[in-house]
């Protein structure tokens, strides 16, 4: 897939949404782990 024709099917906003959100969710479940990283 060319970078082109993936950015005019998904806007700029959605990319930062989804990545905002991948974020969080990966902060919250490296909160939940502790330090020894077990899951």
């Amino acid at each position: 897939m060319g970078g082109k024709s993936l950015a005019s099917q998904i806007s700029e906003k959605m990319v930062e949404l989804s990545s905002g959100v991948l974020f969080l969710l990966f902060g919250i479940m490296s909160l939940l782990s502790g330090p020894e990283g077990q899951l």
